[in-house]
């Protein structure tokens, strides 16, 4: 598969984590310099030029997504949520609902956000590589509630609900309106219920999982530390692996066009047609 890609100037130096588009012209790209510095850019040409937007965060931005066409919201370090109602022309904060650990902590950050409707959203981050964080709005994303405690850590081994949520999360993702999936460090969550309760699924032990989509309900995949690709054909009842790239051990996320799959991470990108059958990396 021979697959070209164009370079396209950003008109910002500063690090870019995050892409999404609304539609086949709108577009937004989010990140930061280092640590700090936030940065929002929005294209209205389908990607071709960028400019950037104001932001009033100090802190690097990870993700963003929109429900509509003017109300989106991205998640950054230090527990940043911003939202805006015009189409990211401006934006505010919003402070999420925090159990008293997580509020005191200086180093909570949030990693990734997605919605499976345009009430029910999930964000995931965590406090450095430990103490995962799971929040759920079911108001539009004017509300975000902590629901750590509650998640189910590791349901498999002990059958139960007891053991808290002990590693950082990465990424989230719906499959229907309902039903979602987080990853993170040696875990895959499950919800059937935007996120009120929540499994663990078996995984390869090790696993560093940076980055989860689906294509179907049912279709999905996973990449990780050390060129790791998990894919999924029933849910995540069962995942296997997929492809392991040595050449390429930093691949830090995925998407898809619902006709090809992309994943992109330490100069390198790979190109799966279909469902991730056969893949070729550059």
């Amino acid at each position: 598969m021979e697959v070209s890609y164009t370079a396209i100037n950003s008109g910002t130096e500063n690090d870019l984590y995050s892409i999404y588009f609304y539609n086949d012209s709108i577009g937004f790209a989010v990140g930061g310099k280092d640590y700090w510095q936030g940065t929002i850019l929005k294209s209205i040409d389908g990607g071709d030029t960028w400019n950037r937007k104001l932001s009033t965060v100090g802190w690097k931005l990870r993700e963003t997504v929109f429900t509509s066409r003017d109300t989106g919201f991205i998640v950054g370090n230090r527990k940043t949520i911003i939202k805006t109602v015009d189409g990211g022309e401006t934006w505010s904060k919003l402070i999420p609902e925090l159990t008293a650990e997580a509020d005191s902590s200086k180093f909570l950050n949030f990693t990734s956000i997605a919605f499976g409707d345009s009430k029910n959203g999930i964000a995931v981050g965590g406090i450095g590589f430990d103490d995962g964080v799971v929040l759920r709005t079911t108001d539009s994303g004017n509300i975000w509630k902590d629901i750590s405690p509650e998640v189910c850590y590791d349901c498999l081994v002990y059958g139960n609900n007891s053991e808290l949520l002990n590693n950082s999360l990465t990424s989230v993702t719906f499959s229907t309106a309902k039903i979602a999936y987080a990853v993170g460090y040696g875990m895959i969550l499950k919800t059937n219920d935007a996120g009120a309760t929540w499994i663990t699924q078996s995984s390869p032990k090790g696993g560093f999982f940076k980055d989860i989509v689906f294509i179907t309900e049912l279709n999905g995949f996973i990449i990780g530390f050390k060129g790791l690709g998990l894919v999924t054909e029933n849910g995540g009842d069962k995942w296997l692996k997929n492809f392991t790239n040595n050449d390429h051990k930093y691949i830090n996320a995925i998407s898809s066009n619902d006709i090809n799959l992309y994943v992109v991470g330490d100069n390198m990108i790979g190109y799966s047609k279909g469902e991730g059958e056969t893949w070729s990396f550059s």
